[in-house]
C-alpha cells in the first residue's frame, strides 16, 4: 500500500509560512531574470480562485442530471 497510496492532509499549521518562503523565493528569481512582477504569486493565484472562470459548467451539469443533492 505505501508504494501507491498517500494521504493527502491539508496542514494549515506550516501553510502560511511555507506560502510567504515560496514567494520570496520565487520573487527573488523573477528579480534575477529581468521579470518585473510586482505580485507575489500567491497573490496571483488567489486573485484567480476568486472568481468564476467556468460560470456555464454548473448549469449544464444540472441539465444533464449532475446535482449537488446527495
Amino acid at each position: 500500500m505505501a508504494s501507491f497510496r498517500h494521504d493527502e492532509v491539508y496542514r494549515i499549521n506550516s501553510l502560511q509560512q511555507a506560502i510567504e518562503k515560496y514567494d520570496e523565493t520565487l520573487m527573488a528569481h523573477w528579480q534575477k531574470i529581468g521579470r518585473g512582477d510586482d505580485e507575489p504569486w500567491s497573490d496571483t493565484v488567489a486573485k484567480f480562485y476568486r472568481r468564476i472562470y467556468f460560470p456555464k459548467v454548473k448549469p449544464v451539469l444540472a441539465e444533464h442530471g449532475f446535482l449537488n443533492d446527495k
